[in-house]
């Protein structure tokens, strides 16, 4: 298996857990919102578990996010540390062809993850989620409004 077929494998994994952390988050949002439940002990569990379920959610997605963009911070963070490591030592000791075209390749090729090339793998991907899930949120809730007045009206 070469690193091309394990990187869109990989991808298609982590696409397919943004799309249903995407839906679940959605979904729980949604019953929370509506708050239609009574105020029995079934109902409470309910509410409590559907906080929980998101709050996991929540939790391993950041999770996810957080160590990818270390991961980039750390290579960007080794490429300058081999680079205070070559003005140090002298391009005299090191073999000064190759490490000047690694290091020339490390700062113009970033590590940076994408999903399937659909999106960044970054902080940015939590502000955009969030942001899907507001608005999918409001429109669930309008939709819902529209159709509690129809029903009411007949």
């Amino acid at each position: 298996m070469t690193s091309t077929q394990f990187y869109q494998i990989f991808s298609l994994i982590i696409l397919l857990r943004c799309a249903s952390d995407f839906v679940s988050l959605l979904v729980n949002a949604y019953w929370i919102a509506i708050d239609e439940l009574e105020n029995d002990f079934l109902d409470n569990m309910v509410y409590v578990f559907l906080w929980m379920w998101s709050l996991l959610l929540i939790h391993k997605f950041l999770i996810m996010v957080g160590t990818i963009c270390s991961t980039c911070s750390m290579s960007k963070l080794a490429v300058e540390n081999i680079y205070d490591i070559q003005t140090r030592i002298g391009r005299k000791n090191l073999p000064y062809k190759s490490m000047e075209l690694f290091l020339l390749k490390s700062k113009l090729n970033e590590l940076k993850f994408s999903v399937c090339g659909f999106f960044p793998l970054d902080w940015t991907l939590i502000y955009s989620m969030v942001a899907g899930i507001t608005t999918y949120l409001v429109y669930l809730i309008q939709f819902r409004e529209m159709e509690q007045s129809r029903s009411s009206s007949q």
